[in-house]
């Protein structure tokens, strides 16, 4: 049987299901309280804006008493409750509900943010602008040119402002970085004085030799901090003679006189690396001496005999070499 026009069953007739046209328009609008509503609405947020309300105030304030979400507020004005509430401090409502939300900024407002087809709040255009202060600073770095560099002894173009460094320290640890390590505690027992507290140890300055510091960007190295080439070659001579073999080999001159291998390989691979760090400070010219070359050696030596000596230690031994901590 075929039903008619307005018979019963799935067609979209008088006594069929809702039509589209039907469920897209609001129940306000169908059943005839729409505009009721809609002034009603108006002029609660009217008298909220004039008695100095807030937006979040207000928008809570629409749901809880007019069961009003900013949904149904689009619907009724076109405009979201921040939009409106822009349009009203502009003076311009009238003309933003009758043009839309394209004339807001304009008669001296500010223009609202758009990220795509969203359009930001207040707090997320206020957040992105401070975000934007932020990396300011970082966009406006002064740049200083480097001198060119020259391989003859003879010549030093190192003293114009921006060229490369070269080391003034001709000791193997500055007495400042000595004495704050003193203050913190951050000495190592091959650099204690003889006959010093262990709990509150003071520093040999013969013996202190410069620790390693991890480089970053925002580092500032300072030629009177920066080892010289002969300051750099004289401490690894110191220790690798003086303290490689101080397991076997003690020097009355140390305030300890016994020490297992595994803290004199910590020790000593802490010290080269910061000799290596000052080595490279010092590029392009640095490369050229022969200090550069066999100061890389030893400290691959150092590395292998460690190995060698490590990898299967027992007898008391707390910790083994660990291949990830070489060169």
């Amino acid at each position: 049987r075929k039903w008619g026009k307005g018979g019963k069953g799935k067609g979209k007739g008088k006594y069929g299901s809702k039509s589209e046209t039907d469920t897209a328009v609001p129940y306000e609008k169908r059943t005839g309280s729409y505009e009721g509503l809609r002034e009603r609405v108006r002029t609660f947020i009217n008298e909220r804006l004039a008695s100095g309300g807030k937006h979040q105030d207000i928008t809570e304030e629409l749901q809880r008493t007019l069961s009003v979400n900013g949904k149904r507020f689009r619907s009724f004005f076109g405009l979201s409750v921040f939009q409106y509430i822009t349009a009203y401090n502009q003076g311009t409502l009238e003309v933003a509900l009758k043009d839309g939300p394209s004339t807001l900024g304009k008669g001296g407002g500010q223009a609202q943010l758009k990220a795509g087809n969203k359009v930001l709040t207040q707090g997320e255009q206020e957040m992105r602008e401070n975000r934007a202060k932020r990396f300011q600073t970082h966009l406006q770095v002064e740049r200083t040119p480097v001198s060119a560099v020259s391989f003859n002894d003879g010549e030093a173009p190192f003293g114009l402002d921006g060229g490369p460094i070269v080391g003034e320290l001709n000791d193997m640890c500055s007495r400042d970085e000595a004495k704050e390590r003193e203050m913190t505690r951050q000495l190592d027992k091959f650099e204690w004085k003889q006959g010093t507290d262990p709990r509150h140890p003071e520093v040999n300055l013969v013996l202190a030799t410069k620790k390693y510091q991890r480089s970053s960007a925002d580092k500032a190295y300072r030629s009177s901090d920066v080892r010289n080439l002969d300051a750099c070659w004289r401490t690894m001579e110191y220790l690798m003679s003086e303290v490689l073999d101080f397991d076997i080999n003690p020097k009355p001159k140390y305030a300890v006189q016994t020490a297992p291998y595994i803290e004199i390989y910590s020790y000593l691979r802490d010290r080269t690396r910061s000799v290596r760090v000052d080595l490279h400070l010092q590029q392009p010219r640095s490369t050229t001496q022969r200090c550069f070359a066999v100061t890389h050696e030893c400290c691959l030596r150092f590395e292998m005999l460690s190995y060698f000596l490590l990898a299967g230690a027992t007898g008391g031994a707390t910790e083994k070499k660990d291949i990830r901590l070489g060169l």
